[in-house]
């Protein structure tokens, strides 16, 4: 008897040290085979096998809260978004737009246009291949076609317009409505279509461009002075003429009176002009006479001390 019951004993205290088939509670640490990589069975993990399979699911892992280095092609199907800026297609979702910049081509329905930028071609509807690149660049923009606007709040008036080109801090186009112009330089604003404007045209706070260079031929059908007239001419200086002036002959004539050595010529001769003094219908030397304004003065001295007589006949020929 007392050999059974230390056999109960025994196997008591053996059973005690085994866990239960169903819903066991286990002390200690359990040992199981680690079952191979890749496995895909009811079979127990392992902690051998768990951080194996976690180590080489982490590897391939994109992590949106930590520096990582990415390898390989990631395709999305919409926009995204990164720090605030929008890259992608704009709203209209077609692969031939690109769209870089919070607002950029959001309410766009047009094909092949480029925004870059702030809120570039951000009403653009059913314009197309328009290029807008810097903050708000043709941000008003709807259906013109074919623009191109770089540099910050350029072509901010262009709705409607086409085949235009903006380049520098807000050049624009005065009015919308304007095609096939040209606005280079900050604040340059084109007034009307065909036309090119270079740098600011002076109005509000902005100067002028006021000296143009350049080291080749300038070639043209035609060169206009905004304040020039039909009657002027412009000058390979620069400086405008009112041309050759009109030459006039006149032949003064009088009756001398006695030793009368003091004349009064009835125009001012022109500055080319060479007055020619005739006594009697015989010309005179040029040292015989002085000019001064319409003042002429006789000298005697130097055409022989002859001193003019009663009714000669004296006659001054020039131009004026």
């Amino acid at each position: 008897q007392t050999t059974v019951a230390s056999n109960k004993a025994a196997t008591d205290t053996a059973l005690n040290l085994k866990a239960d088939l169903e819903s066991p509670t286990l002390t200690g640490t359990p040992l199981a085979p680690t079952a191979v990589s890749g496995t895909n069975t009811t079979q127990i993990a392992t902690t051998e096998f768990v951080t194996t399979a976690t180590v080489a699911l982490s590897a391939n892992f994109v992590d949106l809260t930590n520096t990582q280095t990415i390898s390989g092609t990631k395709n999305y199907t919409s926009d995204a978004i990164i720090n605030g800026v929008t890259v992608g297609r704009g709203k209209f979702n077609e692969n031939s737009n690109t769209a870089v910049g919070l607002g950029a081509l959001e309410s766009n329905a047009g094909y092949a246009n480029t925004a870059i930028g702030r809120g570039a071609l951000a009403l653009n509807d059913n314009g197309n291949g328009n290029t807008a690149l810097g903050y708000t660049a043709l941000s008003n923009n709807i259906s013109g076609v074919d623009n191109v606007s770089i540099g910050s709040s350029t072509l901010s008036n262009n709705t409607s317009g086409s085949g235009n080109t903006a380049i520098g801090n807000r050049a624009d186009v005065a009015t919308d409505g304007i095609t096939n112009s040209v606005a280079i330089g900050a604040n340059a604003i084109v007034t009307a279509s065909n036309t090119i404007q270079l740098g600011s045209d002076g109005t509000g706070s902005h100067s002028a461009i006021t000296d143009v260079k350049t080291s080749g031929s300038l070639t043209a059908a035609g060169y206009k002075i905004p304040t020039g007239t039909s009657a002027q001419f412009l000058m390979a200086d620069g400086t405008i003429s009112t041309g050759t002036a009109e030459v006039r002959e006149v032949a003064d004539e009088f009756s001398a009176t006695i030793s009368q050595t003091e004349f009064t010529l009835n125009q001012a001769p022109s500055a080319n002009s060479k007055v020619k003094m005739y006594v009697n219908g015989i010309r005179i030397s040029n040292t015989a006479y002085s000019l001064s304004g319409t003042t002429l003065t006789y000298i005697p001295a130097n055409n022989g001390s002859y001193s003019l007589s009663v009714s000669d006949r004296i006659q001054f020929d020039y131009f004026y």
